[in-house]
């Protein structure tokens, strides 16, 4: 039986090999040349392959499988994988419980993402607004939205016009 450090272990080689596959329907690319990423893009993704099949985003990774490295998310130059899993739980409704870790690959770091398939459709909630509540505030209302632009959704009969899904993913007014 596999334990869960062997899993970490062999997360550099997993991550080489969807590297090498390319994106697909369960494997997102992000890369941070040009900007960071923001939470709000981080979260968004992850929702897309939440209400797909489920799947990976790595952070770090440039469409064309270039790794060019994530920008450190937190204090200290790091990233601290718990915190992305946090903010990803308290950004999504339902909840969503991802793993996240930090891998090396050729010398430059990884945010790797590893999104389970969600039974139920998954919406992030949205920002607040000036002094209005905080987004892990519980009983907050949260209505879904159909997406229009997001491939990567089985609840949706609207035709894939892009490649990037993100912009239309998402739960909250307009």
């Amino acid at each position: 039986m596999e334990t869960p450090s062997d899993q970490a272990a062999d997360l550099p080689a997993r991550v080489a090999r969807w590297i090498a596959g390319g994106e697909t329907y369960e494997v997102e690319f992000k890369g941070e040349q040009g900007e960071r990423l923001n939470d709000r893009e981080l979260v968004e993704a992850v929702v897309c392959l939440a209400n797909g099949t489920g799947g990976v985003l790595l952070v770090g990774v440039e469409d064309d499988g270039t790794v060019s490295g994530a920008r450190s998310r937190h204090e200290a130059g790091r990233t601290d994988p718990l915190r992305v899993q946090a903010l990803i739980a308290n950004m999504t409704q339902p909840a969503l419980s991802t793993v996240a870790g930090v891998v090396e690959i050729d010398g430059t770091e990884v945010l790797v993402v590893e999104v389970p398939d969600s039974p139920r459709v998954v919406g992030r909630r949205k920002a607040p607004t000036s002094g209005g509540p905080s987004p892990a505030t519980a009983g907050r209302p949260v209505s879904p939205t159909t997406p229009t632009r997001c491939s990567l959704t089985r609840w949706t009969a609207v035709p894939w016009t892009g490649r990037d899904c993100v912009s239309g993913c998402y739960v909250g007014g307009s």
